[in-house]
This record gives C-alpha cells, structure tokens and sequence, in this order.
C-alpha cells in the first residue's frame, strides 16, 4: 500500500514539473519584425539649436524574445539599421546631413543593437493590449566601435484576433522607444561650425510591430 502511495505522489510530481515546465515554455515567446510591411520605421532624430534633424528608413530587423509574466527574467532585444538607408525625405539634404560636413558613418553600414537588461524597478508582466514602460541598457555597434547605451520602450503586446490579423498574423509585439548615444562615442565628430545645427547626442527611435510568426 505504501509502495503505491509512494508511486502515485512520485507520479504526481513528475507531472507537476512537467505542467509547470510547459507553462513557463508557453509565457516566453520570440517576435520578429522588419520594414517590408511599409509600417515599420525607424528614426533618426537629432535636435540642435537651430534644426531639428529626422532621418527614416525601413530599411531594418528586429527581434525580440520575452517572457510574458516577467518582461525582465532574461529579455533579449536585438535591431540592425542599415545606416546608409536613412533619409530625411530630401536628396540634396541627405547629401549634406550624410558627409564630412555633418555626420560621417565612416564607412559604416550597419547599427546593430543588443539589449542587455532592462533596468525598471519591478518584474512588469505583458497583459493582453495594455503597454508597459520599460527602461535598459544595452550594446550599439557601429562599424567597429561598441559603447552602453540607454534604452526606452513602451511594450505591448496583443493576442491573435481578427483585428490584429489585419496587420500581421500570430501574437504581435509593438515595440515604441528609442536608443539614446552620443555620435561622438562612435568617433563621428561633428564639426565646430556645424554644432548649431546638428548635435552629438542622437535618438534612433523605433516603432515596429513584431510577430511569432514571421
């Protein structure tokens, strides 16, 4: 009798831990994201004394893998821009905001960034359709010079519906922040004449859905 007792919780645990191990499966989902929908952008932003500088591509790829019930237990948060994309609207302004007159990528193509934690003050947990404010830091790469940098996003995310469906199957992810650097952390110094109408501190400011099924 005691060796069928002892069986039987034996048996129970197991399928606890199993129960619990597919719950904590299910509560972390991976989203993806780029601009070929042409309804994700992302966005220079540069505000100096004089202008205000706003640069758009969609011209990137995004992925995000969090945890449902815990956006902080282990979030990763990755974005590729190709730099070279990035246009004010205007050509012949491309050409002067993009040069040695103002900013020079330095032959780089690519900023990539990596999340590295988010440092809010509590374990935000994503409930369907409501966003949560999220501050980090992480790593941005341009050609090759790494720095930490900030992070700010307000993420949301929305369960499958018919609505949701019109935009991008599977569960999406909305993604709204931007990362906060200095050009000058990347060796692009922007000249002393030209500090009046370009700063060093820049935003690259993202707005993207993501999907599981993309």
């Amino acid at each position: 009798m005691k060796r069928n007792i002892t069986l039987i919780a034996v048996v129970a645990l197991i399928v606890m831990v199993a129960a619990a191990a597919v719950s904590q499966t299910g509560m972390r989902k991976m989203f993806r994201g780029n601009g070929d929908n042409n309804r994700n952008f992302v966005v220079m932003e540069n505000n100096a004394q004089l202008q205000s500088t706003l640069a758009k591509t969609s011209s990137f790829d995004i992925s995000a893998d969090i945890r449902l019930d815990s956006i902080q237990d282990g979030a990763s948060l990755e974005l590729n821009v190709q730099l070279g994309t990035l246009s004010t609207g205007n050509s012949s302004y491309d050409m002067e905001v993009f040069s040695s007159r103002f900013i020079d990528w330095k032959g780089a193509s690519t900023a990539n960034f990596r999340l590295l934690d988010f440092t809010v003050s509590r374990n935000y947990a994503l409930e369907n359709e409501k966003a949560v404010p999220a501050t980090g830091r992480g790593v941005l790469t341009i050609g090759s010079i790494i720095d930490t940098v900030g992070v700010d996003v307000s993420i949301r995310y929305l369960a499958a519906n018919d609505v949701t469906l019109g935009r991008l199957p599977g569960d999406l992810l909305h993604l709204n922040g931007a990362i906060n650097f200095r050009l000058s952390s990347f060796g692009i110094e922007i000249p002393q004449e030209a500090l009046l109408r370009m700063d060093d501190k820049v935003k690259l400011r993202f707005d993207v859905y993501c999907s599981t099924q993309m």
